[in-house]
């Protein structure tokens, strides 16, 4: 499901997509964008907990295919595009796990 890619800017920020199945019918798209102080997350996931499943397999897939020592508890920011339950239901499962 994860569909990993990696994206570069010119500024040479990493942006990494993965998909997560927020509900039995809908996937939706999670960003991570490392900046070389931050490592922004961008959308939750609904919270659900296949949802949170792929989150964490998501971002344990940019850790084991690039190189990165990363998890949950590495997230310094997150960011929410809109306030549709797919992207902000996650929130609170995520913040059990960073500071």
């Amino acid at each position: 499901m994860n569909q990993l890619q990696k994206f570069t800017t010119n500024a040479g920020r990493h942006i990494y997509s993965f998909q997560v199945q927020a509900f039995p019918s809908l996937v939706s798209n999670i960003y991570l964008i490392d900046d070389g102080d931050r490592l922004i997350l961008v959308d939750t996931g609904s919270g659900m907990p296949l949802s949170n499943e792929g989150l964490v397999a998501g971002i344990t897939a940019v850790s084991q295919t690039y190189n990165l020592p990363i998890t949950l508890a590495d997230i310094t920011d997150i960011l929410i595009t809109h306030g549709h339950i797919d992207h902000f239901g996650g929130l609170p499962f995520v913040r059990q796990h960073t500071n």
